[in-house]
């Protein structure tokens, strides 16, 4: 490459084309492969947008066993076993068949075969000591099994085809090809970074309750204890171009020249195709399965007072325990920011919580208020309190010594990672055993500490009105949350705006220049919403009921806990510099203003004690059949526009684009927002679109069914159902992540399909079930 490290004084190739020599020899081993180059007419500002048509077979497989038994020894003592066990297996192709890329079906995130078991067991005991005294308590099990294997996940393509150097492995976990993320454009090789994968995954939860009734009063106290045990051989990347495999990230800096035009689409390509990743990682499992273990507890009071005929008033404590996490054999490990080592809890001299002793949680109040106004219509209140249940075991789980994580990051935004050519440095198991490692500034890593670990808690209020009338029940009520102090995965290894690797944090103190996350809290989570309902009750062959709720939420990261700051874009559009942690402030993702949900069930009126039909053959096979239908109306989620990091030049932090004005939403598909109300920020400085200010497509739906029962005697029933989903077979549309990027040449365009829920299968089809019940 021409000119200087920090893309100042480059010139561009003779006619801006890539002499064929230049162009990397893994790359070049890509290109040779048949059937992936685009293959009709694109869209966005440079036609390169959605040129790739394919198909490809997909399947999925499931059957589901269930069985429950029932046993009264006494008139007193009733119980029950119940047990069920799912098989499932699926397969799917990347869309770029033999190279891979996203799968074709986006029923998973993951690409392949896959294959899995669900176990679930309940044993239940209730013992009636008087008419005034009930004890019930019951053990219950689960466990997941599933194992599944990416595309030519038998082949080191990474080696033997690409020749990166540090890629060379007979691992299993290691195998398939590399991640490539190339920004603007789909991926290619492997579909994530995770697989392949494997777990087996059992839950225990014990449970038992005492009610006692005295006068006006219905006392109930009750203990709960749910254990988690996570034993899984799943190499994922806690950043998302870290991969077993190998992963690249390529973006418009690395061919920019600094201080000429904005980067684009032709840029990245031309950095892919020189082998210059921004970003590269590579990761290694010790040992093969990760095993960690979590406990919960939780005790409860509560008194339902009937104060009068009228009036009720429910209110109670609920005590949860969050013990701090282990793994099998020792606790979990905690970075010393001091001394850059990391503290195995349980090894050597540190305790088996490394001192944390915070976030474990303790009493909350609960309440709630119900008054008779008439015969028809009640009023009901309630507020109540709960800890935040997050699992800090399932974050912390992939992390180092276990997870050995390499991070290669840009020293600026316009430089590399590394080349191909350069590759990855090699990976040397751990020593274990004296209980203090220190970190090379290479490894990525998140930790727990001590002095930022909070453990949140979310309130919830309701007042709801309920009106029956003339067989129908109507409600309509206002319901919000609070979640204070929610927990984020915050970056320790910052830096500021315009001084790059150079500048991060614990570079300047440990020469460490890959992420260090930590659990930290940026403030409160807001959801307030009215929610209505009308519903009539199955009587007179039919069933209805109607839900409309308008709702808005705002926050700082998305809906769930332990989620980095910022929003779905890839990378996430989150601001990490604690002096700019107020931009991260916007409507959360899921924040569906509008959501309108109708469900029918309707019996046709032909059969047995019908009004038409009641005997003869014909009665036989017209009678008994019941449609249903579902029927959604809801409007689009949030997003960000952002933009290409180089203008930003921070470590970890995601640029934003400049909004020019007022956004103006076209409602086209080709062109969501008028592109021109958005520019590329200048250098030095965050761009001026908010977070999650935009609005994606909404979403118009009906899926519909019928079923037939057929009775064999007192016990024994046969239900056939037979489903369409998207039975309009309408493209429910939305906002890619590469189309939320100003850099981008397919800037605004809502061409993507959205996953719309139903096994993330948008194209209308059909389900047909047998159950014989007996």
């Amino acid at each position: 490459m021409t000119g200087n490290p920090d893309g100042t004084g480059r010139r561009p190739f003779p006619g801006n084309i890539i002499p064929k020599d230049r162009i990397d020899p893994g790359i070049q081993a890509i290109l040779d492969l048949p059937g992936w180059a685009p293959n009709t007419k694109g869209s966005g500002a440079f036609g390169l947008s959605r040129n790739y048509l394919t198909s490809a077979p997909n399947y999925q497989w499931r059957r589901q066993y269930d069985a429950k038994l029932t046993y009264n020894p006494t008139s007193k003592l009733s119980t029950f076993v119940r047990f069920g066990f799912v098989d499932h297996n699926a397969n799917t192709s990347g869309i770029f068949g033999s190279l891979g890329g996203l799968p074709i079906s986006r029923a998973n995130t993951g690409s392949g075969f896959v294959q899995g078991h669900l176990f679930q067991g309940t044993i239940s005991a209730t013992y009636v000591a008087s008419p005034n005294l009930v004890i019930d308590g019951n053990y219950g099990y689960f466990r997941e099994d599933f194992n599944d294997v990416p595309p030519r996940g038998d082949e080191n393509l990474g080696w033997t085809l690409m020749k990166v150097p540090g890629l060379q492995t007979n691992r299993k976990t290691e195998l398939g090809w590399p991640l490539m993320l190339i920004d603007g454009f789909s991926q290619l090789g492997a579909a994530n970074n995770f697989e392949p994968h494997g777990y087996r995954d059992p839950t225990y939860d014990y449970a038992a309750n005492l009610s006692w009734t005295r006068s006006t009063h219905n006392f109930r106290f009750g203990f709960n204890l749910n254990r988690q045990h996570i034993n899984e051989s799943q190499p994922q990347g806690n950043l998302s171009y870290i991969a077993a495999q190998g992963g690249f990230q390529f973006s418009p800096g690395a061919t920019q020249l600094n201080g000429g035009p904005p980067g684009n689409d032709y840029n990245t390509f031309a950095a892919f195709l020189l082998g210059l990743p921004n970003n590269a990682g590579k990761l290694r499992l010790f040992p093969d399965d990760i095993q960690t273990r979590m406990k919960a507890y939780s005790f409860y009071a509560r008194d339902r007072w009937q104060i009068m005929r009228k009036l009720t008033f429910n209110y109670g404590v609920r005590v949860e325990i969050f013990p701090f996490p282990t793994r099998k054999g020792r606790g979990l490990e905690v970075y010393d920011f001091d001394r850059n080592v990391m503290l195995l809890c349980g090894l050597g001299p540190n305790p088996i919580d490394c001192g944390i002793n915070k976030g474990k949680g303790g009493p909350t109040p609960r309440a709630g208020l119900a008054y008779r106004v008439s015969e028809s219509m009640v009023l009901r209140a309630g507020y109540g309190i709960t800890w935040d249940p997050i699992n800090l075991s399932n974050f912390e789980r992939l992390n180092y010594p276990d997870l050995v994580q390499i991070a290669l990051n840009r020293p600026n935004g316009f430089s590399w990672a590394t080349t191909l050519r350069q590759g990855f440095p090699g990976i040397v198991q751990p020593d274990l055993k004296p209980g203090i490692l220190p970190v090379p500034g290479n490894l990525s890593i998140i930790t727990l500490d001590n002095k930022n670990l909070v453990r949140g808690y979310i309130q919830s209020w309701n007042l709801t009105a309920e009106k029956s009338f003339g067989g129908w029940v109507g409600s309509a009520g206002y319901v919000a949350t609070r979640t204070t102090d929610q927990l984020h995965q915050l970056e320790a290894n910052w830096s500021p705006i315009g001084t790059g690797t150079a500048g991060q944090v614990l570079n300047r103190q440990f020469g460490r220049t890959a992420a260090t996350r930590f659990f930290g809290t940026l403030g409160t989570s807001k959801y307030d919403s009215l929610q209505t309902r009308l519903e009539h009750r199955f009587s007179g062959g039919y069933q209805f009921v109607m839900g409309y709720t308008w709702a808005h939420g705002h926050g700082y990261s998305e809906a769930t806990s332990g989620a980095v700051p910022g929003f779905g874009a890839n990378p996430v559009a989150g601001v990490v510099i604690p002096a700019y942690y107020h931009m991260n402030y916007g409507n959360l993702s899921r924040d569906i203003r509008h959501n309108f949900q109708t469900t029918a069930i309707f019996e046709l009126p032909f059969g047995k004690d019908k009004a038409w039909l009641q005997s003869g053959a014909l009665a036989r096979i017209v009678g008994g059949w019941q449609i249903n239908a579902l029927f959604s109306a809801y409007t689009g989620s949030s997003f960000t526009a952002i933009a290409d990091n180089s203008t930003l030049n921070a470590s970890g932090t995601t640029q934003r684009a400049d909004c020019i004005g007022t956004s103006r939403k076209r409602g086209d598909i080709h062109q969501w927002y008028d592109r021109s109300d958005f520019g590329v920020p200048a250098s030095g400085r965050f761009g001026t679109c908010g977070a999650n200010t935009l609005t994606g497509p909404g979403l118009v739906n009906l899926d519909m069914g019928v079923d037939r029962k057929w009775r064999f005697g007192e016990n024994s029933e046969l239900k056939l159902r037979v489903e369409s989903f998207n039975v309009s077979n309408t493209p429910h549309h939305t906002i890619a992540d590469a189309s939320k990027n100003v850099n981008s040449g397919g800037f605004m365009e809502a061409l993507a399909i959205r996953n719309s829920g139903r096994d993330g299968l948008d194209e209308r089809n059909f389900r047909v079930g047998l159950k014989f019940s007996w």
